[in-house]
């Protein structure tokens, strides 16, 4: 993104608010500063006067940020704990998703995708949504594979 030399004094200028979300997030400074930094570049592009401040525009963008970072780190954290694709059927841990997602490179069409972004700890509802498919279809999906792996591999 290029910015004019309008847009970067405008981005000088206002340098302190990153350091107010930092501390109003209680963000840690070396983790986040280059996210919050670029993200008011994108603002000050994006801000449009007439319609509010560019504080307000920054921090409704960065809480959107924000909440995306949150999910990564709670997907990474999913990883590390079993999984349960469908109730009551079989708890698959995390080396059978493993082994289950190192297959999906070979499957066909949704079935591998799916059973990647599971392995990556993607909720049902957003590979569905991340495919425009619907939850149940991801669930349907999950069943069968888990299913055709558990048939192969015995337990």
């Amino acid at each position: 993104m290029r910015l004019t030399d309008e847009q970067r004094i405008i981005v000088t200028e206002n340098h302190k608010l990153i350091y107010w979300m930092i501390n109003r997030k209680h963000l840690e400074m070396a983790e986040y500063y280059d996210l919050l930094a670029l993200e008011l570049c994108y603002a000050v592009a994006k801000h449009d006067p007439s319609r509010g401040s560019l504080a307000n525009y920054y921090k409704l963008r960065c809480e959107g940020v924000l909440y995306k970072e949150y999910r990564k780190s709670q997907a990474q954290k999913r990883l590390h704990t079993n999984v349960t694709l469908i109730d009551n059927v079989h708890t698959i841990n995390n080396n059978d998703l493993q082994r289950m997602a190192e297959l999906s490179e070979w499957m066909n069409g949704d079935d591998g995708i799916i059973l990647q972004m599971k392995s990556e700890g993607y909720s049902q509802t957003e590979i569905g949504n991340h495919l425009g498919v619907s939850q149940s279809y991801v669930s349907k999906i999950l069943k069968r594979l888990k299913k055709e792996f558990y048939e192969e591999v015995d337990y």
